[in-house]
């Protein structure tokens, strides 16, 4: 059976916006989702995926993207963004000649498609605050026009959010560790403009490694009295629907009340989110025999 990594993150507190600039035109707003009842902020798993790819940029990788005039062809042999992302190309219908049926020919419109389907599925990232309109109303000085009015929407919150990743679907399985490793970098997430700095590295990390299809932990995080704590973890071990063995715990929440208890249960915990990583990943090549 086929090795699946799952995780879940969960980021620091920082101030969330999206506005192209202070008085820049009206409000652009954070993304919005209704979460169990109440109002709370999204980023799209696209805008997360950007961010990766971006940290693979600036780490020098071997990307299409960073091709002169993104002319070269798509191969997810050679370039690490076509592998883990995937592609699509559509090229324009062009006018070929076919049989029409009595022995004469007609010409017919036809396009082609170049795609490639990512290993890497990434889920939107929900904020662990409620949303509570956070919104500021402002005036420019000087000379009136129609930006002379503006506002800012705002959210101090943490987000949290999970991806998962079947090595062997990718050319290259060893690209593993690109993944993994670039998730602990990723800050730009911030959708359209990403003009501020927001830290998407996560303070609290949860890996799964497993022959199980299913994840089965999605949007495990709640916050209750500011601390950020993962009882559905706790719930679904002691329901023996989660193996605690298959777990690899980092950063703050491996000394919380629930990392103790799945130490307890089996599970690899680390203080660090670095460490547990590269422990998780000497684990993960080991099974998938990449020397």
């Amino acid at each position: 059976m086929a090795w699946h990594l799952f995780s879940m993150n969960v980021t620091n507190v920082a101030v969330a916006a999206n506005n192209r600039g202070e008085n820049e035109g009206n409000i652009t707003t954070l993304q919005k989702v209704l979460w169990e009842g109440v109002t709370h902020t999204c980023v799209s798993g696209e805008a997360i995926r950007r961010g990766l790819r971006r940290v693979w940029s600036d780490s020098g990788k071997v990307l299409r993207e960073n091709q002169v005039g993104h002319e070269a062809n798509f191969d997810p042999v050679e370039f690490l963004d076509d592998d883990v992302l995937g592609f699509m190309q559509a090229q324009a219908a062009k006018a070929e000649d076919e049989e029409d049926g009595s022995g004469g020919k007609r010409k017919r419109l036809k396009g082609t498609v170049t795609s490639r389907t990512g290993p890497l599925n990434v889920s939107r990232a929900i904020s662990l605050e409620p949303y509570h309109c956070e919104v500021s109303f402002n005036s420019r000085s000087g000379d009136k026009n129609r930006t002379s009015l503006y506002g800012t929407e705002f959210h101090a919150t943490a987000y949290q959010y999970g991806w998962a990743l079947t090595p062997r679907a990718l050319m290259k399985p060893e690209r593993v560790s690109d993944v993994v490793l670039g998730f602990l970098e990723l800050r730009d997430v911030g959708g359209n403009h990403g003009r501020f700095l927001y830290d998407f590295s996560p303070q609290s990390i949860i890996y799964r490694w497993t022959q199980d299809f299913a994840p089965r932990f999605l949007y495990c995080y709640e916050k209750r009295d500011q601390i950020v704590s993962a009882s559905k973890i706790k719930q679904l071990v002691e329901r023996n629907d989660l193996s605690a063995q298959e777990l690899w715990v980092g950063g703050d929440i491996a000394d919380s009340p629930i990392g103790k208890f799945l130490q307890s249960k089996g599970a690899q915990v680390y203080p660090g989110i670095k460490e547990v990583s590269k422990m998780l990943l000497t684990k993960i090549m080991s099974d998938l025999e990449i020397g």
